[in-house]
């Protein structure tokens, strides 16, 4: 969808990714960007990050992996990580 704060596709396409497009997905791998625009929210802490996963798990996906820096604005320029985070068919937990 983007990246770098510039959007891929045109801005009116994110309510069709949220509404349509994440209920049947299996593997999300959005860089921070992405997630900010997917969830509404900035992503400036780990915590944030870990709030955000959840948040994409409610809508639809049962793993959502982001390699970017584990949302590069939640980690120095300098660090990179992978976060993963899976839900089991069925379960709410994160």
């Amino acid at each position: 969808m983007g990246d770098e704060g510039r959007m891929y596709v045109t801005e009116q396409l994110l309510d069709t990714f949220r509404s349509d497009i994440l209920p049947l997905a299996t593997l999300l791998t959005p860089n921070d960007f992405e997630a900010e625009l997917l969830t509404r929210r900035s992503i400036c802490t780990v915590g944030d990050a870990v709030e955000a996963a959840a948040q994409l798990h409610a809508m639809g996906p049962p793993t959502v992996v982001s390699g970017d820096g584990c949302f590069a604005s939640a980690a120095s320029h300098h660090d990179f990580t992978i976060c993963v985070s899976c839900r089991s068919w069925g379960q709410g937990s994160t």
